[in-house]
């Protein structure tokens, strides 16, 4: 199918496809499930096209035809992943030099269709190397190519890089317009505002959340850092062992996830504030604020995201989730 961005998505598509030709470059920037690869694709897609239609690829012409077939030949995306011998998707962690070696011919010879596209997705998975190769490409570009690029967090792209590219901000949607989307992906709508929350107004993160086996592993967290005297580290390292290898990163991401938001709330209901993520828990959120010490959670809320930006190399799960809620029992110990 050809790439179509998300309703919120189609005035920033036409602003982009506006200055397109005037910049070679763009990074977009935006937080997990704002949607920021699909904002991405449906860029490439019509600046392919022939006759885009109000800054979306028609569907209808044949450089169309060839995105739909999966053969445009002048298409280069770049991702962390990579095809295996037996056409399955393998997971890789980084973006290595070989891929970004393997564009170089293939950017300076002629387009097909008038302009070529890379789309590496996303950009903070370049390895060290992969980014200077890319940088070269940046700094000399082939007059008819165009790189688009995706990050979730701009700290993590090279300055070099950086400076190379127009950096847009991917723009969010609405809490109603949020809400129609979720509708319209068969969420029921007693769960939709819950889920916003718990997503911080993502809707594609929403939608990942509205899974009932999740939803339950995150009442039974929450309930146990309600009650942190009674919360045991232990009991929960134990809980992360038993799951598959393959799935542990996940699981401790989703733990990562629960106490930031956690944290956060607890934060802002000692500053006066009410709870922004977890707002089925209010009252047991105020209670643990009553005896937060406020410097020492700020610590805390940092260590969070110093392992949560770790979660994807070899760390031992176990570990690093049994230290983040002992953490928490001191930081609370007073309840």
């Amino acid at each position: 199918m050809i790439a179509r961005p998300f309703p919120w998505h189609t005035p920033a598509l036409q602003t982009l496809l506006h200055g397109a030709f005037g910049h070679h470059a763009w990074l977009l920037v935006g937080p997990p499930g704002a949607g920021t690869s699909e904002l991405a694709m449906g860029f490439a897609a019509a600046l392919l096209c022939r006759t885009p239609d109000a800054g979306q690829a028609c569907g209808k012409c044949e450089s169309c035809h060839w995105w739909q077939a999966g053969l445009h030949p002048d298409l280069r995306v770049l991702t962390p992943d990579e095809q295996g011998e037996d056409d399955e998707v393998q997971k890789r962690k980084e973006i290595k030099i070989d891929a970004v070696r393997a564009l170089m011919d293939w950017a300076y010879s002629s387009a097909h269709a008038g302009a070529k596209v890379v789309v590496v997705n996303p950009a903070n998975t370049l390895n060290s190397n992969a980014a200077n190769a890319l940088l070269k490409l940046l700094e000399e570009p082939p007059p008819a190519v165009r790189f688009i690029l995706t990050t979730n967090d701009r700290k993590r792209i090279p300055a070099t890089v950086l400076s190379r590219c127009v950096s847009f901000p991917v723009p969010l949607p609405s809490a109603q317009r949020a809400s129609e989307w979720l509708k319209s992906e068969a969420i029921p709508a007693a769960q939709i505002g819950l889920l916003l929350a718990q997503a911080g107004g993502l809707p594609l993160q929403a939608k990942a959340l509205a899974d009932d086996t999740m939803q339950a592993l995150r009442q039974k967290f929450l309930e146990a850092l309600s009650s942190p005297r009674e919360l045991s580290a232990l009991t929960w390292g134990d809980a992360i062992e038993r799951v598959g290898k393959a799935e542990k990163r996940d699981a401790l991401s989703n733990y990562l996830d629960w106490l930031i938001a956690w944290t956060h709330d607890v934060s802002a209901v000692k500053a006066a504030g009410l709870p922004r993520y977890n707002p089925d828990f209010t009252p047991s959120i105020e209670k643990c604020a009553k005896s937060l010490h406020t410097i020492g959670c700020f610590r805390y809320y940092a260590n969070l995201i110093r392992q949560k930006r770790l979660v994807q190399h070899p760390l031992n799960a176990r570990l690093v989730l049994e230290d983040v809620l002992i953490g928490y029992k001191n930081l609370v110990v007073a309840i």
